[in-house]
This record gives structure tokens, C-alpha cells and sequence, in this order.
């Protein structure tokens, strides 16, 4: 992964992007558990608790997104400042 970082001008592949996304999840997810607390998220439009043990409370609310944004295929860069 480092390789793939150290020339900023290169494009990251959907599928690298994906993947560090996933284990940062995972890793967050283990490291909420492990202290004790819990995990917040949306399945099936529900939000979620997941309790330190494995256990699934629905939680009675749809996921609301907020005011979402069209964006156009193609390459963008950002600035830095």
C-alpha cells in the first residue's frame, strides 16, 4: 500500500480505496468492542447498536443522509493548501 501512496499524482484504485476503507472499519469496530463500547450503523436503512457482545438492537429510526450531492464521473484533485 505504501508504494501506492508515495507519488500522490498517481490515481488509487477503486478496489485499494475499498480495501482500506473495509480494514479501517474493522479495525475501529474491534477496537470498540474491546473497550467496552458500542458500534453505530445503518443495516437495511435501520440504524443499528451493536453491543460489545455481538448483540443487534434496532434502534426504530430510518437512516436519514444528509442533503446528497451529484457528482459527475471523472478526476479530481485536491488542493492543498
Amino acid at each position: 500500500m505504501m508504494d501506492i501512496l508515495q507519488n500522490i499524482e498517481e490515481e488509487i484504485p477503486t478496489e485499494e480505496l475499498n480495501r482500506i476503507f473495509i480494514e479501517a472499519t474493522e479495525r475501529a469496530r474491534r477496537e470498540n468492542r474491546a473497550l467496552g463500547l458500542s458500534n453505530i450503523s445503518v443495516k437495511e436503512g435501520e440504524l443499528v447498536e451493536e453491543k460489545p457482545d455481538g448483540t443487534i438492537v434496532y434502534l426504530g429510526k430510518k437512516a436519514q443522509y444528509g442533503n446528497l450531492i451529484k457528482v459527475k464521473k471523472g478526476v479530481y484533485t485536491i488542493d492543498e493548501k
